[in-house]
């Protein structure tokens, strides 16, 4: 969610970040998963959703459903551009 405020300066050092840098973020439980890219403001741009990702509760399909939640997320976005990820 954007909100309209004023800009203040800086405190400290400033870390710059390209406007295109996306997190990965990620739910693999028994039950489902679920994946959220956003990118540097908070903004999500991305979600996908899959049955258990867990390899406990799923050792046959965990990877394979892992991987159809991020891809559904990634749909219409540069993956190159996701920089970093939480699992």
């Amino acid at each position: 969610m954007s909100v309209e405020r004023p800009l203040s300066q800086p405190n400290g050092p400033v870390v710059l970040m390209t406007a295109s840098t996306l997190v990965l973020g990620g739910d693999l439980g028994g039950t489902s998963t679920r994946i959220v890219i956003a990118d540097h403001e908070g903004n999500v741009v991305g979600r996908g959703a899959a049955a258990g990702g867990n390899p406990t509760s799923h050792p046959a399909s965990a990877a394979a459903n892992f991987g159809q939640a991020i891809h559904q997320a990634l749909e219409g976005l540069d993956p190159s551009l996701v920089r970093t990820a939480v699992i």
